[in-house]
């Protein structure tokens, strides 16, 4: 039975360890309580996902931030949401870097995870950077968002174009890490975050 002013919120999270047959096998998680206007024990959730097409198994996360500088904190949070959904790569991607993590699948903690590339992202990128937009730009974290998901998909269905342009550093980690997700799997966003701001 609800209560006013609360929002409910139910997420799944895989086992680890479970056998990888047609994708992590997954148990409901703790139900999570948000007052209205107040996002108490909000579970980190990355702003794009890579799922397999006829599965629900996350392939890839990807987490969009405009900081220059990216937090311990980021990365823990990743790391953690990348063992619990038993979820093979990882990206935390600013207008400045990509830098890429994979699970390895040796512990059950964050030492799982280890960060095997970082290369510069598209120079399309730029205006994101805060020498180039002003105060007056509205909703530049969800539009640098927008323009991740759009690399992203691009990337998955035509990669040969951004690979013969980019650095052997980026061509590498690409080809070893992120598109083998992006060729077997289907880009989407997680949802507006904007909203629940307002919840």
């Amino acid at each position: 039975m609800g209560h006013p002013g609360i929002l409910r919120i139910d997420i799944d999270v895989a086992v680890r360890g479970d056998p990888p047959a047609n994708g992590a096998r997954h148990l409901k998680a703790d139900t999570f309580w948000h007052t209205k206007g107040k996002q108490r024990n909000m579970p980190f959730s990355p702003d794009i996902i890579v799922t397999g097409e006829d599965t629900p198994r996350i392939l890839l996360a990807a987490e969009a931030k405009l900081s220059r500088a990216i937090r311990k904190e980021d990365e823990a949070q990743l790391k953690t949401y990348m063992l619990h959904m038993r979820c093979p790569i990882g990206l935390l991607v600013t207008p400045d870097v990509i830098e890429v993590f994979r699970d390895t699948y040796t512990a059950h903690s964050e030492d799982s995870v280890e960060h095997v590339a970082s290369f510069a992202p598209p120079r399309t990128w730029d205006i994101f950077k805060a020498p180039h937009h002003g105060k007056r730009e509205t909703h530049l974290e969800l539009r640098f968002e927008e323009a991740v998901k759009s690399w992203l998909e691009q990337l998955g269905t035509s990669p040969s174009a951004y690979l013969n342009e980019s650095p052997k550093d980026a061509r590498e980690a690409l080809r070893d890490y992120i598109l083998p997700a992006l060729t077997q799997g289907v880009v989407r966003s997680t949802g507006p975050r904007e909203s629940l701001k307002f919840l």
